[in-house]
């Protein structure tokens, strides 16, 4: 898993994924992404269960579906 820490960005709506193909056997196999946001008790999550290939120009795009909290508790 990897963690990022990001400034809030509000109620969260999709998510792209995409990598530049960077390196021998760059494809990335990708279960989900989860983004949790616990000063407002909300979590998003979208899944995606397919391979992210490098050097696709438009990525990968997937709605993302909350988990936890509220709409209003992400404003």
């Amino acid at each position: 898993p990897f963690t990022i820490t990001l400034p809030d960005v509000g109620s969260l709506q999709s998510v792209r994924m995409w990598h530049d193909g960077s390196g021998f056997g760059s494809d990335w196999l990708l279960d989900r992404v989860i983004v949790d946001h616990p000063g407002a008790n909300c979590k998003w999550e979208a899944a995606f269960n397919e391979w992210i290939k490098g050097g696709e120009p438009n990525g990968r795009s997937k709605p993302f579906s909350q988990v936890a909290g509220t709409p209003d508790d992400a404003e």
